[in-house]
C-alpha cells in the first residue's frame, strides 16, 4: 500500500507558475471574498478544483490569479508521496 501525507499550501497573490511537482491529487479551494482561476477554471468563493489525476504524481506548473476586491484565499491540498 502506499502511504502519503495530507498537507496544503496557501495562495494569497497571483502566481503564473506554481509549481505542482511532486503533488499527488492537488485540490485548490477558494476560501476567499474574490474569484479565483486556476488553468483558466474560475472558482468562485466556495468553490473547488480538482487539478491532478487520482493517483498520480503531477509535475510542472499552473497559473493562479485572483479578481476582483476582497480577500484573496486560495489553499491548495495534496498529498506528499512518501519514499519507501
Amino acid at each position: 500500500m502506499l502511504k502519503g501525507k495530507l498537507t496544503f499550501e496557501l495562495i494569497k497573490t497571483d502566481n503564473r507558475d506554481y509549481p505542482i511537482d511532486g503533488k499527488v491529487e492537488p485540490t485548490f479551494y477558494n476560501f476567499g471574498e474574490t474569484d479565483v482561476y486556476v488553468m483558466e477554471a474560475r472558482l468562485k468563493p466556495g468553490e473547488s478544483f480538482q487539478a491532478g489525476a487520482t493517483g498520480f504524481e503531477m509535475t510542472g506548473n499552473v497559473p493562479v490569479r485572483f479578481e476582483g476586491a476582497g480577500k484573496k484565499d486560495c489553499k491548495c491540498y495534496f498529498v506528499v508521496p512518501e519514499k519507501c
